[in-house]
């Protein structure tokens, strides 16, 4: 896709020496869904919707990410710098 290796770079970034510890949530077209995080209470997910690397997925997320969006669109970030 168009921000594949903006948002692979982005990711690598972010894990960067760090420890990440997912647990399996889901299942979604032959794929495992998972929360991840970095350390104590610091979801991936969270991380990467607020850079702007990645959407709110509300059926999984249950709209947790929904604010972190409008955010990170509204301040053009990531994949919202237009």
């Amino acid at each position: 896709t168009k921000y594949y290796a903006a948002s692979t770079q982005a990711l690598q970034t972010i894990l960067r020496g760090r420890v990440v510890t997912c647990k399996p949530v889901d299942r979604s077209h032959n794929r495992i869904v998972a929360q991840c995080s970095l350390g104590e209470n610091r979801d991936l997910g969270s991380i990467l919707v607020r850079t702007g690397w990645a959407f709110d997925l509300p059926n999984k997320s249950g709209g947790a990410h929904k604010q972190l969006e409008k955010q990170a669109q509204q301040d053009g970030r990531g994949i919202w710098r237009g």
